[in-house]
């Protein structure tokens, strides 16, 4: 029976689940109704439910992000499913019928303790041919999140600098949504990748996993890979995920800095961003760059605020120790230097900053094609204008 508890605004009903989870009425009228295929993350714990949804473009109800009830132990389930709790009954009963929202693909391989700083854990990674799976060590093994294909934008390669173990790397998968761990939601995941212990990996590969090539023109993955986990790792995600894979511009150091929120960490430059790690990480496309401002810039100041305005959304500000460093055309600023490469991109810049300079950058290209093509097309097109000068 369906009753309403006025003072605490608390609605009770009987669970229906089958291709949509449903809170029906004692004369079988849905409370509530969440399609199975537009949930995509559910767990319990001793007393309680919580459905994390999918918030994006597709989604029928792009403001509804997580519901959270309670499953009290005289609650009836009409099914075989037995969990340690009736809470985890009831999540077993969902994970049933999510369908094709949770379809993995085909199990390539599986990492574990792989270290993650964003969210933070030690995590088994499992890749399938249809995305990525997190499950959290410390609870258990109980599935945290799986990260589809489709829900990756951009995967970024960069230097761990922060550990100072030598070859290690943090591998930064950015999201088109972001996912929920507790009140904190991360746009970017942070892996951790170990640069110095070699390991051996037998992977399940497909054809079309097989046929994959990287920049080099060589294959990405084979049968068994032997090699640290900062490098057979990026190689396997690429691969399954199609998702290339970015690294930072050899032009600039990982900027060292604190941000406005008090968080300490290191603002790398991308071909197509600014990206901020390791946690929360940031991304700061320049295509949605209105304007960057330097504050403190005097001579001989050491201590810089950057203000970084977007198009839409809040300005981001970091400040940073303005270190000067050794360029091929002599002794240069940080600051000089991100103030000379934002123009380039066609961002506004305002501050006590020397004005452009015609120079160009360079960029790792490990992993993306991209940025070489561009060179060699903007190599072609400077040869021309001086053979018609």
């Amino acid at each position: 029976m369906s009753k309403k508890n006025e003072r605490d605004a608390i609605t009770w009903g009987a669970p229906v689940i089958d291709d949509s989870f449903r809170l029906e009425d004692g004369e079988g009228r849905a409370i509530l109704d969440l399609p199975c295929n537009m949930i995509q993350k559910v767990q319990s714990t001793k007393t309680d439910v919580i459905i994390d949804m999918k918030c994006d473009e597709e989604s029928e109800h792009p403001l509804l992000s997580e519901i959270k009830f309670a499953v009290p132990t005289t609650c009836k389930l009409e099914t075989k499913l037995t969990g340690k709790s009736k809470p985890d009954t009831v999540v077993q009963m969902i994970k049933k019928n999510m369908g094709d929202s949770q379809n993995h693909g085909k199990l390539v391989v599986e990492f574990e303790d792989v270290e993650v700083v964003a969210p933070r854990g030690t995590f088994k990674l499992k890749v399938f041919t249809q995305g990525i799976e997190l499950l959290k060590t410390s609870t258990g093994g109980s599935a945290e999140w799986f990260l589809s294909k489709k829900s990756i934008s951009t995967i970024f390669l960069l230097d761990d600098v922060k550990s100072g173990i030598e070859k290690s790397k943090w591998l930064c998968i950015a999201l088109k949504t972001p996912i929920k761990q507790g009140s904190t939601n991360f746009n970017c995941i942070v892996l951790e990748l170990d640069g110095q212990r070699p390991g051996s990996w037998d992977l399940e590969l497909t054809p079309e996993l097989k046929d994959v090539k990287g920049a080099s023109g060589k294959n990405l993955v084979s049968e068994t890979m032997e090699d640290v986990p900062a490098k057979v790792i990026p190689q396997v995600i690429q691969a399954a995920t199609g998702v290339t894979i970015l690294v930072a511009s050899k032009k600039f150091e990982p900027l060292a800095c604190t941000s406005s929120s008090g968080r300490e960490g290191y603002l790398y430059t991308i071909p197509n961003c600014w990206l901020f790690v390791p946690q929360p990480a940031s991304l700061i496309r320049f295509s949605n760059i209105k304007k960057v401002e330097f504050e403190g810039v005097l001579e001989k100041a050491n201590f810089v605020f950057i203000n970084i305005i977007p198009k839409d959304g809040q300005k981001v500000k970091y400040s940073y120790a303005n270190v000067i460093v050794d360029t091929p055309s002599g002794p240069q600023s940080q600051t000089d230097m991100l103030a000379e490469f934002a123009r380039e991109k066609g961002i506004q810049v305002s501050g006590d900053v020397p004005e452009k300079k015609d120079d160009s950058d360079s960029f790792d290209s490990d992993y993306s094609d991209e940025q070489p093509e561009k060179r060699k097309k903007k190599s072609q097109k400077d040869k021309r204008r001086k053979r018609d000068e």
